[in-house]
Protein backbone atom coordinates (compact mmCIF):
# COMPACT_ATOMS: atom_id res chain seq x y z
CA UNK A 1 0.00 0.00 0.00
CA UNK A 2 1.38 3.34 -0.80
CA UNK A 3 0.22 4.96 2.71
CA UNK A 4 2.03 3.49 5.69
CA UNK A 5 -0.50 2.46 7.88
CA UNK A 6 2.08 -0.08 10.25
CA UNK A 7 1.69 2.38 13.21
CA UNK A 8 0.90 0.13 16.50
CA UNK A 9 -2.37 1.79 17.85
CA UNK A 10 -2.94 2.41 21.53
CA UNK A 11 -5.80 -0.04 21.18
CA UNK A 12 -3.13 -2.83 20.62
CA UNK A 13 -1.15 -1.87 23.88
CA UNK A 14 -4.53 -2.01 25.55
CA UNK A 15 -5.84 -5.16 24.83
CA UNK A 16 -2.60 -6.66 25.06
CA UNK A 17 -2.63 -5.30 29.23
CA UNK A 18 -5.96 -6.87 29.26
CA UNK A 19 -4.64 -10.22 28.11
CA UNK A 20 -1.65 -9.98 30.64
CA UNK A 21 -3.48 -8.25 33.57
CA UNK A 22 -6.00 -11.68 33.30
CA UNK A 23 -3.30 -14.44 32.88
CA UNK A 24 -3.52 -15.05 28.68
CA UNK A 25 -0.32 -12.55 27.84
CA UNK A 26 3.04 -13.91 28.05
CA UNK A 27 5.99 -12.16 30.16
CA UNK A 28 8.25 -11.99 27.09
CA UNK A 29 6.01 -9.09 25.68
CA UNK A 30 5.91 -7.28 28.83
CA UNK A 31 9.21 -5.25 27.39
CA UNK A 32 7.64 -4.22 24.32
CA UNK A 33 4.13 -3.94 25.53
CA UNK A 34 2.91 0.10 27.44
CA UNK A 35 0.78 -0.91 30.11
CA UNK A 36 0.53 2.98 31.04
CA UNK A 37 -3.22 3.29 29.38
CA UNK A 38 -4.52 0.46 30.77
CA UNK A 39 -3.55 1.28 34.42
CA UNK A 40 -5.15 4.85 33.45
CA UNK A 41 -8.57 3.90 32.22
CA UNK A 42 -9.31 0.33 33.69
CA UNK A 43 -10.06 1.70 37.11
CA UNK A 44 -13.17 3.94 35.84
CA UNK A 45 -14.41 0.60 34.16
CA UNK A 46 -14.57 -0.40 37.66
CA UNK A 47 -16.02 2.07 39.04
CA UNK A 48 -17.98 2.78 36.10
CA UNK A 49 -19.57 -0.87 36.10
CA UNK A 50 -22.55 -1.32 38.29
CA UNK A 51 -23.74 1.57 35.83
CA UNK A 52 -23.37 -0.08 32.75
CA UNK A 53 -24.73 -3.81 33.16
CA UNK A 54 -22.20 -5.50 35.05
CA UNK A 55 -19.37 -4.78 32.40
CA UNK A 56 -16.28 -2.99 31.81
CA UNK A 57 -14.45 -2.36 28.57
CA UNK A 58 -11.76 -5.27 30.05
CA UNK A 59 -14.25 -7.63 30.72
CA UNK A 60 -15.81 -7.58 27.14
CA UNK A 61 -12.63 -7.78 25.74
CA UNK A 62 -12.24 -11.08 27.67
CA UNK A 63 -15.43 -12.21 26.46
CA UNK A 64 -14.88 -12.06 22.63
CA UNK A 65 -10.91 -13.08 23.45
CA UNK A 66 -12.11 -16.22 25.27
CA UNK A 67 -15.31 -16.89 23.44
CA UNK A 68 -12.51 -17.35 19.86
CA UNK A 69 -10.25 -19.57 21.98
CA UNK A 70 -13.19 -21.53 22.53
CA UNK A 71 -13.60 -21.64 18.28
CA UNK A 72 -10.34 -21.91 17.78
CA UNK A 73 -10.55 -25.51 19.91
CA UNK A 74 -13.58 -26.67 17.85
CA UNK A 75 -11.77 -25.91 14.60
CA UNK A 76 -8.86 -28.45 15.76
CA UNK A 77 -11.27 -30.77 16.54
CA UNK A 78 -12.99 -30.66 13.25
CA UNK A 79 -9.68 -31.06 11.54
CA UNK A 80 -8.00 -27.72 11.53
CA UNK A 81 -4.23 -27.80 11.29
CA UNK A 82 -3.07 -24.13 10.73
CA UNK A 83 -4.09 -20.82 12.60
CA UNK A 84 -3.39 -17.51 11.21
CA UNK A 85 -3.71 -14.86 13.65
CA UNK A 86 -4.11 -11.23 11.97
CA UNK A 87 -3.59 -8.74 13.57
CA UNK A 88 -1.76 -10.86 16.11
CA UNK A 89 -0.91 -7.20 18.02
CA UNK A 90 0.28 -8.15 21.30
CA UNK A 91 -1.89 -11.58 21.45
CA UNK A 92 -0.10 -15.14 23.34
CA UNK A 93 -3.05 -16.82 21.77
CA UNK A 94 -0.62 -18.64 19.59
CA UNK A 95 1.46 -19.11 22.38
CA UNK A 96 -1.05 -20.75 24.60
CA UNK A 97 -2.90 -22.76 22.28
CA UNK A 98 0.10 -24.38 20.73
CA UNK A 99 0.65 -25.57 23.86
CA UNK A 100 -2.85 -27.20 24.16
CA UNK A 101 -2.53 -28.52 20.73
CA UNK A 102 1.24 -29.37 19.55
CA UNK A 103 0.04 -30.12 16.47
CA UNK A 104 -0.84 -27.01 14.91
CA UNK A 105 0.98 -24.82 12.92
CA UNK A 106 0.51 -20.99 14.17
CA UNK A 107 1.22 -17.91 12.28
CA UNK A 108 1.63 -14.56 13.67
CA UNK A 109 0.52 -11.80 11.17
CA UNK A 110 0.34 -8.29 11.24
CA UNK A 111 1.65 -5.16 10.02
CA UNK A 112 5.49 -4.24 10.14
CA UNK A 113 6.38 -2.29 12.83
CA UNK A 114 4.13 -4.91 14.98
CA UNK A 115 6.35 -7.94 13.37
CA UNK A 116 9.72 -6.18 14.41
CA UNK A 117 8.09 -5.88 18.13
CA UNK A 118 6.92 -9.87 18.64
CA UNK A 119 10.71 -10.85 17.06
CA UNK A 120 12.04 -8.45 19.08
CA UNK A 121 10.42 -10.05 22.18
CA UNK A 122 9.97 -13.58 21.09
CA UNK A 123 12.91 -14.22 19.23
CA UNK A 124 14.25 -14.10 15.29
CA UNK A 125 12.59 -17.59 15.05
CA UNK A 126 9.49 -16.79 16.19
CA UNK A 127 6.62 -17.30 13.18
CA UNK A 128 5.52 -14.01 12.56
CA UNK A 129 5.19 -12.33 9.20
CA UNK A 130 3.75 -9.19 7.24
CA UNK A 131 0.19 -9.61 6.32
CA UNK A 132 -1.96 -6.87 4.82
CA UNK A 133 -5.80 -7.85 5.11
CA UNK A 134 -6.52 -4.72 2.39
CA UNK A 135 -3.60 -6.04 0.13
CA UNK A 136 -5.03 -8.18 -3.12
CA UNK A 137 -1.76 -9.28 -4.00
CA UNK A 138 1.75 -8.47 -3.27
CA UNK A 139 4.70 -9.93 -1.21
CA UNK A 140 2.18 -9.23 2.03
CA UNK A 141 -1.21 -10.42 0.69
CA UNK A 142 -2.59 -13.25 2.74
CA UNK A 143 -3.06 -15.18 -0.79
CA UNK A 144 0.69 -15.48 -0.67
CA UNK A 145 0.42 -18.04 1.77
CA UNK A 146 0.26 -21.93 1.00
CA UNK A 147 -3.53 -22.97 1.05
CA UNK A 148 -2.22 -26.59 1.70
CA UNK A 149 -3.90 -27.37 4.74
CA UNK A 150 -7.35 -27.01 6.83
CA UNK A 151 -6.72 -23.74 7.94
CA UNK A 152 -8.41 -20.58 11.34
CA UNK A 153 -8.02 -17.42 10.30
CA UNK A 154 -8.42 -14.64 12.97
CA UNK A 155 -8.94 -11.55 13.19
CA UNK A 156 -10.02 -10.04 16.17
CA UNK A 157 -10.21 -6.32 16.74
CA UNK A 158 -9.89 -5.24 13.74
CA UNK A 159 -13.32 -4.36 11.71
CA UNK A 160 -14.89 -2.07 13.77
CA UNK A 161 -12.16 0.83 12.92
CA UNK A 162 -13.09 0.45 9.14
CA UNK A 163 -16.04 1.45 6.98
CA UNK A 164 -18.01 -1.23 5.76
CA UNK A 165 -16.56 -1.45 2.31
CA UNK A 166 -13.32 -2.14 3.50
CA UNK A 167 -14.11 -5.04 5.56
CA UNK A 168 -16.36 -6.43 2.94
CA UNK A 169 -13.49 -6.62 0.93
CA UNK A 170 -11.40 -8.23 3.87
CA UNK A 171 -13.58 -11.06 4.02
CA UNK A 172 -13.47 -11.74 0.46
CA UNK A 173 -9.84 -11.90 0.50
CA UNK A 174 -10.09 -14.09 3.54
CA UNK A 175 -12.60 -16.13 1.88
CA UNK A 176 -10.68 -16.92 -1.60
CA UNK A 177 -7.68 -17.94 0.38
CA UNK A 178 -9.58 -20.14 2.48
CA UNK A 179 -12.01 -21.58 -0.15
CA UNK A 180 -8.48 -23.12 -1.64
CA UNK A 181 -7.44 -24.42 1.58
CA UNK A 182 -9.21 -28.24 2.19
CA UNK A 183 -11.54 -26.21 4.73
CA UNK A 184 -11.43 -23.21 6.61
CA UNK A 185 -12.23 -20.90 9.70
CA UNK A 186 -12.64 -16.77 9.51
CA UNK A 187 -12.74 -16.05 13.19
CA UNK A 188 -13.62 -12.37 14.17
CA UNK A 189 -16.29 -9.68 15.27
CA UNK A 190 -18.76 -7.76 14.13
CA UNK A 191 -20.90 -5.00 16.20
CA UNK A 192 -24.30 -3.99 15.46
CA UNK A 193 -25.90 -0.60 14.32
CA UNK A 194 -28.91 -0.17 15.91
CA UNK A 195 -27.88 -2.12 19.07
CA UNK A 196 -24.75 0.49 19.47
CA UNK A 197 -26.76 3.33 18.74
CA UNK A 198 -29.99 2.64 20.56
CA UNK A 199 -27.85 1.16 23.78
CA UNK A 200 -26.56 3.58 25.66
CA UNK A 201 -24.00 1.23 27.28
CA UNK A 202 -22.51 -0.10 23.58
CA UNK A 203 -22.27 3.59 22.90
CA UNK A 204 -20.17 4.33 25.41
CA UNK A 205 -18.06 0.80 24.72
CA UNK A 206 -17.69 2.09 20.99
CA UNK A 207 -16.99 6.08 22.04
CA UNK A 208 -14.31 4.47 24.16
CA UNK A 209 -12.59 1.97 22.04
CA UNK A 210 -12.63 4.91 19.54
CA UNK A 211 -10.64 7.08 21.92
CA UNK A 212 -8.43 4.48 22.89
CA UNK A 213 -7.18 3.98 19.19
CA UNK A 214 -7.51 7.65 17.99
CA UNK A 215 -9.80 6.71 15.34
CA UNK A 216 -13.57 5.90 14.59
CA UNK A 217 -15.14 2.57 15.51
CA UNK A 218 -17.81 1.76 12.84
CA UNK A 219 -20.99 -0.13 13.19
CA UNK A 220 -21.86 -1.96 10.35
CA UNK A 221 -25.79 -3.58 10.02
CA UNK A 222 -29.05 -3.38 10.93
CA UNK A 223 -29.44 -6.55 12.25
CA UNK A 224 -27.74 -10.20 12.73
CA UNK A 225 -29.92 -11.10 9.67
CA UNK A 226 -28.03 -8.25 7.42
CA UNK A 227 -24.43 -8.92 9.32
CA UNK A 228 -24.57 -13.12 8.12
CA UNK A 229 -26.10 -12.23 4.55
CA UNK A 230 -23.30 -9.49 3.67
CA UNK A 231 -20.79 -11.76 4.99
CA UNK A 232 -21.98 -14.92 3.20
CA UNK A 233 -22.14 -13.17 0.26
CA UNK A 234 -18.79 -12.67 0.10
CA UNK A 235 -17.92 -16.63 -0.47
CA UNK A 236 -18.69 -18.35 2.82
CA UNK A 237 -20.89 -21.58 3.19
CA UNK A 238 -21.84 -21.55 6.77
CA UNK A 239 -22.19 -18.22 8.99
CA UNK A 240 -23.12 -18.12 12.74
CA UNK A 241 -22.70 -14.93 14.78
CA UNK A 242 -21.79 -16.35 18.85
CA UNK A 243 -23.36 -13.55 21.26
CA UNK A 244 -20.88 -13.74 24.42
CA UNK A 245 -23.87 -13.40 27.00
CA UNK A 246 -25.29 -16.57 25.23
CA UNK A 247 -21.97 -18.48 25.70
CA UNK A 248 -20.77 -16.82 29.06
CA UNK A 249 -22.22 -19.45 31.43
CA UNK A 250 -21.50 -22.60 29.28
CA UNK A 251 -18.03 -21.53 28.58
CA UNK A 252 -17.33 -19.65 32.26
CA UNK A 253 -16.66 -15.88 30.57
CA UNK A 254 -16.72 -13.17 32.83
CA UNK A 255 -19.71 -10.93 33.81
CA UNK A 256 -22.43 -13.18 32.40
CA UNK A 257 -25.40 -10.92 33.30
CA UNK A 258 -23.60 -8.14 30.93
CA UNK A 259 -25.55 -6.69 27.81
CA UNK A 260 -23.23 -8.25 24.33
CA UNK A 261 -20.94 -5.16 23.27
CA UNK A 262 -19.86 -6.95 20.13
CA UNK A 263 -20.58 -10.84 18.41
CA UNK A 264 -18.41 -12.60 17.94
CA UNK A 265 -18.26 -14.27 13.55
CA UNK A 266 -17.45 -17.51 12.78
CA UNK A 267 -17.53 -18.21 8.87
CA UNK A 268 -16.77 -20.76 7.38
CA UNK A 269 -15.85 -22.91 4.14
CA UNK A 270 -16.26 -26.45 2.87
CA UNK A 271 -14.17 -29.04 2.27
CA UNK A 272 -11.97 -28.55 -1.08
CA UNK A 273 -14.45 -25.18 -1.19
CA UNK A 274 -17.48 -26.70 -2.24
CA UNK A 275 -21.00 -25.40 -1.03
CA UNK A 276 -23.72 -28.17 0.24
CA UNK A 277 -26.70 -28.76 -1.65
Amino acid sequence: MAKDTSRISPTAHYTGSVWRANGLGDTRLDGVLNRVGHRVLSPWGVFLRPFLGGATLDTALLQRHLLIDHLVGAAVAAGARRVIEVPAGFSARGLRLTQRHPELEWIDGDLSHMVDLRKRALGADHPALVVDLLADDGPHALQRLAADVPTVVIVEGLFNYFPTPAIVGMWGRISRFLRACPGGWLLGDVALGPHARSNPLVKLFLVTLAGIARGRTQAHFASLEEARGAIAATGYDHVTLHSPRARARELSLPTPEAPDYLCVLEARTQVGGATEE
